[in-house]
């Protein structure tokens, strides 16, 4: 028989480290639907009322950039050489300038701008981090740890619920 690995204080710290970019994910994907009741309106919002097909371009914005961001990823962390680490902090970088961008956003079209770069980013990170767990902790412990990343996911769209309501 194999023996288990032992969990220790540096992988979990690492798997916890890494999976925020999970947290990153689920969060996104859930505020948007609470913010979007906030924005939708002129009172509260970017000065005008949006039409639906704003309302769509705003929300699938990050969706669709975060499919480009996962394929990127790939080619980033491979050809480039840099890394499975730098490209996770790339993508935490990203987010936060996204995040500003749209926390200062005066138009649909640059808050389209910060939702396609936190798109980007969310892309990017939902590809490296699964596989920076996998090469970074024990064999035996891979599936269990890169379970953390996913539960990171949902806890991050439950915060987002009940931030925005």
């Amino acid at each position: 028989p194999v023996e288990a690995s032992a969990l220790t204080w540096s992988v979990v710290v690492l798997t916890l480290n890494s999976a925020l970019g999970g947290f990153l994910f689920g969060y996104d994907t859930g505020v948007v639907s609470g913010a979007m009741l906030q924005i939708k309106s002129a009172r509260m919002g970017l000065g005008k009322s949006l039409t639906p097909l704003e309302q769509e371009i705003i929300v699938s914005s990050t969706v669709g950039a975060a499919v480009v961001g996962s394929l990127l990823s790939g080619e980033l962390q491979k050809r480039l050489l840099f890394g499975r680490r730098a490209m996770i902090l790339m993508g935490s970088f990203m987010f936060a300038f996204g995040a500003v961008i749209m926390a200062v956003s005066w138009s649909v079209s640059s808050l389209t701008v910060g939702r396609v770069i936190v798109g980007v980013a969310v892309g990017i990170v939902s590809h490296a981090v699964p596989l920076y767990i996998s090469e970074c902790v024990p064999d035996d412990l891979r599936g269990r740890l890169n379970t953390v990343n996913s539960i990171f996911i949902v806890l991050g769209q439950v915060v987002a619920s009940l931030v925005c309501c």
